[in-house]
């Protein structure tokens, strides 16, 4: 494989991993089903600051896919909620 397009795939996936890893998937939480980090210090906190990344917008999306139980309530009592 070339070398190049080696380094970036494995940039993106590293890249998708720290997303998955910024995700708050405590139902406990007042912020469940969002990003536990600000934009000024996202890569910070996910430790790829170093990785050329830099947000320029947001982008907030939902998918019309019916999983069960994969996204439940917050447990706590009057906040947001996906569902």
């Amino acid at each position: 494989m070339d070398p190049h397009l080696r380094r970036e795939i494995i940039r993106y996936g590293e890249f998708a991993q720290a997303s998955y890893n910024s995700f708050d998937f405590d139902p406990h939480s007042k912020y469940y089903s969002t990003c536990k980090y600000q934009g000024a210090h996202y890569f910070d906190k996910l430790e790829m600051a170093d990785r050329g990344y830099q947000i320029s917008r947001y982008l907030y999306a939902t998918s019309n896919i019916n999983l069960p139980n994969f996204f439940q309530k917050s447990k706590m009592s009057k906040v947001w909620s996906l569902i």
